[in-house]
């Protein structure tokens, strides 16, 4: 697996055209080669919507395969990815598209409500919608369109071209849009998958949202690159956790510590379905501290490991313990040798091993900025 990650899913599309990629429990799953078909007509939907490279592009999508291919196809034409979550309120997006300003808006009927009222705020000049336009005639000044049966090949952008907006708040009451570049989700996702060699069931199951990092590189780029199919319940239910992993013979799932306890309860519940889980199953767990005693509890019930990791929306995910090297407890060690990371205290010095500090990383997964907020970059 290389840091080209679109290179990587059309060479896994033709190397095994069948091969399963997406599994949609209730829904239409995708092979290899239909999900690279599907991510080739969104690319030739937006080049004949005019798009221009470092265009803002909102994904207003929920998270499933529409996401995923969107995401994949705005990267191909290095536009620049922005993921919205149709959760989002009416108090957050607003400034949250003042900062993208996207000339193209992606979609599905069943959410363009939710964004209607807000197309005033932004110029976008055209609106796919994956799942067909609406029978009615777009705003004043705006065009739209569906998917047609025209295909572009999915080629990849250069790697330093600036393909991801992601959105979070830091604290300071106000969103930042954390920019990155092409190759800085290849090289995560690799370093990820890097540790955990294929065993030939690798099959992951996606319960996190993927407009932001953690989401989306642990749970759909490394492993669906690796050739690791996602299972993708449309509506997840954690009390039903433990039935998802072992229907699916599952391997992988990345949670927040927030779920281990549900996986915790829901494996007393259902022992005959847990026990054979811990054969095979790993558990990431990222966006907060997941306590050692968590840890240990999730062990003792289910006979599974869960390694803690640790990232920013601005840096990816960074650091983690592996099976080969786990502290439970810490955050792990750096993804790779390319990932730094110090503890300085606060005139910037390296402190002593064992005293606080604040963390200082450098990497090659570092965002180039938040966009239009140079004061905040700087």
């Amino acid at each position: 697996m290389s840091e080209d990650w679109i290179g990587d899913l059309v060479a896994r599309a033709a190397e095994a055209p069948h091969a399963p990629a997406l599994l949609v429990p209730g829904g239409e799953s995708r092979t290899y080669g239909e999900l690279v078909a599907e991510c080739e007509q969104v690319r030739a939907a937006l080049l004949a919507a005019g798009i221009q490279s470092g265009e803002g592009v909102v994904l207003f999508l929920p998270s499933g395969p529409d996401l995923i291919r969107a995401f994949t196809a705005v990267a191909s034409l290095s536009a620049l990815a922005v993921p919205l979550s149709p959760t989002l309120t009416s108090y957050e997006l607003p400034e949250i598209l003042a900062l993208a300003e996207p000339q193209i808006l992606i979609t599905q009927r069943e959410v363009w409500a939710d964004f209607e009222s807000s197309l005033w705020l932004v110029h976008v000049r055209h609106i796919l919608f994956l799942d067909g336009p609406p029978g009615n005639q777009p705003p004043q000044g705006v065009t739209w369109s569906g998917l047609g049966e025209a295909r572009s090949d999915l080629v990849s952008p250069a790697p330093d071209a600036i393909v991801g907006c992601h959105f979070t708040y830091k604290g300071l009451g106000a969103p930042l849009g954390a920019l990155h570049r092409y190759r800085s989700y290849g090289i995560a996702a690799a370093s990820l998958a890097a540790h955990y060699p294929s065993t030939g069931s690798d099959t992951t199951l996606v319960v996190l949202p993927f407009h932001q990092v953690y989401g989306l590189v642990c749970s759909v780029i490394a492993p669906l690159t690796q050739g690791w199919p996602l299972v993708l319940p449309a509506r997840f239910n954690p009390r039903r956790i433990v039935d998802l992993l072992a229907e699916h013979e599952a391997r992988f799932v990345s949670l927040v510590p927030g779920l281990i306890p549900f996986l915790i309860s829901a494996a007393r519940k259902a022992p005959e379905l847990a026990s054979g889980l811990a054969e095979r199953l790993v558990v990431a767990s990222g966006g907060t501290l997941l306590e050692a005693e968590l840890i240990h509890e999730l062990r003792e019930v289910l006979g599974v490991r869960a390694f803690q990791g640790y990232g920013l929306s601005e840096t990816l995910p960074f650091t983690t313990n592996v099976p080969v090297r786990d502290l439970p407890g810490s955050l792990g060690w750096p993804l790779s040798p390319a990932h730094q990371v110090q503890i300085r205290d606060a005139e910037g010095d390296p402190v002593p091993t064992g005293q606080a500090g604040e963390v200082w990383l450098k990497g090659p997964t570092l965002m180039v900025g938040y966009r239009r907020r140079p004061r905040e970059t700087a």
